[in-house]
Order: structure tokens, then C-alpha cells, then sequence
């Protein structure tokens, strides 16, 4: 599973831009954002999430499960979301969105 950082580092790669300057600019968030995440002070909220999986052309799930285990407080929540990114992998569309729904 990848980190905000991961992610940004892929948008910007993506998108070949020289800068987090323009990393923020492509995913709508501020300068200071990319520095907390670069920090782990903050993490991808789901807007932003959703913004960088288009980027990358994937299905924004992917990113959301993974900044949300990311972002998450207690051990059991982290679980719960690398949980459904794993069923997310394997196809198991019926069991993540059961998961979701019990998260939000």
C-alpha cells in the first residue's frame, strides 16, 4: 500500500513536473498541503485522492483506501482499510463496499 508521499512522487512523475509547487497546483491543494505531506503532518483527503488516481489513471479506491489507513487513528480503523485495499485488489468489489459504508 502507498503513502501520500508514494502518490504525490507518482502525480508529479506522471505529469513530469519539476516542482511540489506544481504538484499542488495539479491536485488543487496548497503549497503548505504538499509540505505536510511531505512531513506526514497531513495526509490526501478524499477530493485530493480522487484528483490524483484521474491523474494517474487509476481507480480512485486505490488512493482513498490507502490515504484513509494512512490518515487513520487506531490500529483496528488502519486494518479495516488495508483490509479493503486488499480485497480491492483481488476483486472483491461486494466485501469493500461493505467495508466503506461501515467507515464513513
Amino acid at each position: 500500500m502507498k503513502t501520500t508521499v508514494e502518490w504525490l512522487d507518482d502525480v508529479k512523475a506522471r505529469l513530469g513536473l519539476p516542482s511540489d509547487y506544481a504538484a499542488a497546483k495539479a491536485l488543487g491543494v496548497t503549497r503548505a498541503a504538499v509540505s505536510k505531506y511531505r512531513t506526514g503532518q497531513s495526509f490526501f483527503r478524499d477530493p485530493t485522492a480522487i484528483r490524483a488516481a484521474e491523474i494517474l489513471g487509476i481507480h480512485p479506491f486505490e488512493v482513498i483506501a490507502a490515504a484513509r489507513a494512512e490518515r487513520s487513528r487506531d490500529d483496528c480503523t488502519k486494518a479495516i482499510w488495508r483490509n479493503a485495499w486488499e480485497l480491492y485488489l483481488i476483486g472483491d468489489s461486494a466485501d469493500v463496499s461493505a467495508i466503506a459504508e461501515r467507515n464513513d
